[in-house]
């Protein structure tokens, strides 16, 4: 048996959740859970947004279904999301797309992988108004160069091991 760390989250999150697990123990999964709640409402509870328990089970299972948290707008408590990417240096977003030919689409050969820094840029969360009018915020959007060629590291085998209709992006940067 394999078992994984579950943060039931806000909002949506713990039927997501609830709706997920149910689907995983359908399947005879071998999935076992440590189940932990996560977000505004935890923090309500216990004082925590995620409890330390959660972190310590995570770090040892290294498998996280993780469902919606409550993103703060503009002030409170800063994102769990950004605060999961920071603390496990999570910096790389990868997102894989492929049409299904089971669904009508204008796009039927869709297969595309997209990568995307993920803890630095408009995550960092630095804003401040500049003026009285409210329409006018100041968002600042830093970006370390290592975090970016990381993310340019782990995009490069791709088009060779994956999409093979995308070889020539590979060329075009060894040559």
């Amino acid at each position: 048996m394999t078992t994984i760390t579950v943060f039931k989250g806000d909002g949506i999150g713990p039927e997501i959740t609830d709706a997920v697990l149910t689907i995983l123990d359908a399947a005879h999964s071998g999935i076992t859970y440590e189940i932990f709640n996560v977000g505004a409402a935890e923090y309500e509870k216990n004082g925590a947004l995620i409890p330390e328990a959660a972190f310590t089970s995570f770090e040892k299972n290294k498998v996280l279904l993780k469902s919606p948290i409550t993103t703060p707008i503009g002030k409170g408590f800063r994102s769990l999301n950004v605060t999961l990417r920071n603390k496990y240096d999570l910096y790389a977003n990868i997102r894989p797309a492929k049409a299904n030919a089971a669904v009508s689409t204008p796009f039927p050969n869709v297969d595309i992988v997209t990568f995307r820094e993920n803890t630095e840029d408009l995550y960092v969360g630095i804003e401040k108004q500049i003026d009285e009018i409210p329409s006018t915020p100041l968002k600042l959007s830093p970006v370390r160069q290592v975090n970016v060629l990381f993310v340019m590291l782990l995009n490069m085998p791709y088009p060779m091991t994956v999409i093979k209709s995308l070889v020539y992006i590979r060329q075009i940067f060894l040559n």
